[in-house]
């Protein structure tokens, strides 16, 4: 037995009520179980109990029993927990803690210790199973959504636990992506004996394989607890009330709408009532609607469905999309993040975006809204006529925390009181008005994100990133019944989506996007191994070579400034930066250096005190200050150019007596300094879509630079305390030392650059001493 709960309730800090009340279950190890609920019943919750972050690192307490491998987990070490266990939360971006792909894979398994050579094995087999080996040294904020998850998933198999705890792990990835993820779920099962705990809205894709299903209610007690036949057969009717997914085997006389039907699992032209009489159109329809593979360098295809006379309707590829009178789209993005795309829709259409993670789903979304420069990409999108404009389509974002403006629920859809009242009942948000919409469920977030465009009703386009994901089946059919009452009223309606189910159903038409891998990508190719990235020198020093020798003589700048010595000094590291940068940047850093030194001479001297202008010195005192301004930008300059900042860090944990803790939780701020900077980009054009600061007119962008600060706070908080429960789950101070990667050995290079500085230092002063 490998977990064991028992009477588990649990409660947070300073909250009223139990989230999670009477929970019974032991896992066995090699068993396969899956948590089903409402959303908000408390699933997450039970599985960052099971793991651990509760009570060790969020603010929650548990009565009765959780138990890990027989240890208590209140009693656990975070080195025991982290030998047992590997977790993915629901926010991929929450699990980004370092700043390159390689890097993120290879975190936990230093913080495990193991040895280099495993490391390194196991790291290039992840990028290679996960189709991650192209971006091997990319920044993870330079991932699509899915690609991150991708990320997230290879992170917590790499660590080869005994228990995975997966929440909503596939969200927001594409069939085929998932498909494969729960391949390798049921070979871990095979022949690791690895045991899974599985929250999952959607079961179908792992049905096959679970062992048994545990069924919470909406306030958060154990309903059902049994073989998966047993409990969907027996409670079917009562599981689909309270708004649970029912697996498609027992749908049928059971569920209506978007949700009714057999059908398989990768044919989504079948699910939608494909007839044979065009067996050829219904193939290809349903393999792009899937999401499957298509070849790279391939051009997007389209498709439409025709309704027949029966229930069912045709899904057919056509040429083009054509003959619309709304939009018109005739795009290329120089940058590759889409493929060349010309389209044009009219009004009362439901248009799906369909492809692999990373096809660029979301940029060609952006680029619609007008979001993304029309400058950054050629061609022209226009709206009846006109050239689209930020603000001129409704847009929801694949983050919905990023998109909201108000400080309660009830304000954000800017609606009239009894209107947001009926808004907010059809999405299931009433007890959750008056609470910030930062505050809220991922999907609760998600929920509000979609029920805003209500409020947009003189926009006729309106665009979503992902509407349902995150979803369970009731409120997907709410988000359906919205796009429908959208249609209705004669708007236009594009949406990017890996629910297939959904596209097929809800859809007119499909724009499936290009598999963005190579076409010769191939993942029986033997596992490429990953090589650092090259130093940002142009010679190899130990990371603290520079900074132990620049750290005296910004000292000695300070204590003997003067205008030649400062020169000299601007001069020398001029020089400096020339040989250790890169070519592309080198020379322009240099010039950098006096440029500050003019420019800060000329501020000073004009606006110098009367008393020194009439004295004569103040041209004379503006230049030393400047010039030892610009030294010590130059010193600093050297000590940047000689090392990565991961690479000083990294020296300060093995050469110094600084804790690795220290040094790698300085690693995870520099991955949330990038993090920080697009949030920051993001919330300001979530506000220019929605027109805030319109009646400003030219300080519009202030308004919404200034509106976005206390958000960003916000979400910097709450991003902050994810990747520290990133962090713990990781084995992050498992140990007080962890495995590095690389060996910075101190060469006698290294001690003649600091010996010959400090020569220099050393007759700079005598000489300032002695003059």
């Amino acid at each position: 037995m490998i977990a064991k709960v028992s009477d588990l309730g649990v409660k947070f800090n300073g909250a009223v009520d139990w989230v999670l009340r009477g929970i019974n279950f032991e896992l066995q190890r090699g068993e396969f179980i899956a948590v089903v609920g409402p959303s908000g019943c408390g699933k997450s919750t039970l599985l960052q109990t099971v793991c651990g972050l509760i009570p060790h690192t969020l603010p929650a307490r548990y009565s009765g029993s959780a138990q890990i491998a027989g240890t208590q987990i209140a009693d656990a070490s975070v080195a025991d927990l982290v030998s047992h266990i590997g977790y993915v939360g629901q926010n991929p971006d929450a699990a980004v803690v370092t700043r390159e792909v390689a890097a993120e894979l290879a975190f936990p398994l230093q913080n495990m210790r193991l040895p280099v050579p495993e490391i390194t094995a196991r790291v290039a087999e992840l990028l290679r199973e996960f189709q991650l080996s192209e971006y091997t040294h990319t920044s993870p904020w330079e991932l699509s959504g899915g690609q991150r998850q991708r990320l997230a998933l290879a992170a917590a198999l790499g660590m080869q636990p005994e228990l995975l705890v997966l929440d909503e792990p596939t969200s927001m990835l594409d069939p085929h992506s998932k498909a494969a993820f729960y391949q390798r779920i049921r070979q871990l099962r095979q022949h690791d004996n690895t045991a899974v705990l599985l929250v999952e809205h959607d079961i179908d894709p792992v049905y096959d394989a679970l062992d048994r299903v545990l069924v919470l209610s909406t306030t958060g007690q154990q309903l059902y607890f049994g073989a998966p036949d047993e409990v969907f057969t027996e409670h079917g009717r009562e599981l689909r009330e309270l708004g649970i997914w029912i697996p498609r085997r027992f749908r049928d006389g059971m569920l209506t709408g978007h949700a009714a039907g057999a059908g398989t699992a990768g044919a989504v032209a079948a699910r939608a009532g494909v007839e044979a009489a065009d067996a050829a159109g219904a193939g290809a329809a349903g393999a792009a609607a899937a999401g499957t593979a298509f070849p790279s360098g391939e051009q997007p295809r389209f498709y439409r469905k025709h309704p027949t006379q029966s229930d069912s309707a045709v899904w057919r590829e056509v040429p083009e999309l054509a003959g619309g009178e709304v939009l018109r789209v005739s795009v290329t993005d120089p940058a590759g993040r889409f493929p060349p795309l010309a389209f044009s829709l009219g009004s009362g259409e439901i248009v799906a975006l369909v492809g692999q993670n990373g096809s660029g789903k979301s940029s060609l979304l952006q680029r619609l809204a007008a979001i993304t420069p029309a400058k950054r990409s050629a061609g022209s999108v226009t709206l009846h006529d006109q050239e689209m404009r930020c603000g001129d389509a409704s847009y929801v974002f694949q983050n919905p925390e990023q998109q909201f403006i108000a400080s309660r629920v009830c304000d954000e859809l800017q609606l009239p009181a009894e209107r947001s009242a009926e808004v907010l009942a059809d999405f299931e948000l009433t007890a959750q008005a008056e609470r910030h919409p930062l505050t809220l469920s991922g999907g609760q977030a998600r929920r509000l994100s979609v029920a805003t465009v209500a409020a947009a009703a003189e926009q006729q386009l309106v665009l979503l990133d992902e509407p349902t994901f995150g979803q369970d089946w009731r409120n997907t059919e709410a988000i359906a019944d919205f796009l429908q009452q959208l249609r209705d009223t004669g708007k236009t309606v594009v949406f990017a989506s890996h629910d297939m189910e959904f596209v097929a159903e809800h859809a007119t038409a499909v724009i499936a996007l290009p598999d963005p891998r190579p076409a010769t990508s191939d993942n029986s190719e033997p596992a490429p191994v990953p090589k650092p990235p090259v130093s940002r020198a142009r010679f190899s020093l130990h990371p603290l070579t520079v900074s132990i020798a620049a750290l005296p003589v910004m000292v000695g700048l300070l204590v003997f400034s003067n205008t030649p010595g400062n020169l000299l000094w601007m001069a020398l590291s001029s020089v400096a930066v020339v040989v250790l940068g890169k070519p592309r940047s080198r020379w322009i850093a240099a010039l950098a250096i006096w440029l500050v030194a003019g420019f800060v001479t000329w501020v000073l001297a004009v606006n110098s005190h009367p008393a020194l202008v009439a004295a004569g010195t103040h041209w004379e005192l503006a230049a030393k200050t400047a010039t030892l301004l610009a030294a010590l930008v130059g010193v600093v300059l050297c000590t940047g150019y000689s090392s990565s900042p991961e690479a000083l860090l990294r020296a300060l944990s093995t050469s110094t007596p600084v804790s690795y803790r220290l040094t790698s939780a300085g690693t995870a701020a520099l991955a949330f300094v990038r993090r920080f900077i697009g949030t920051f980009r993001v919330l300001r054009q979530a506000r220019a879509v929605r027109k805030q600061g319109a009646r400003w007119g030219v300080f519009a962008p202030v308004v919404r630079w200034l509106s976005s600060i206390v958000p960003l706070l916000i979400v910097g908080v709450q991003h902050g305390e994810r990747v520290a429960m990133t962090l713990d789950t990781r084995g992050f101070g498992a140990y007080k030392t962890k495995t590095e990667l690389v060996e910075d050995t101190w060469r006698p290079r290294d001690t003649a650059l600091v010996a010959g500085v400090w020569i220099v230092l050393a007759g700079y002063c005598a000489w300032r001493l002695v003059s």
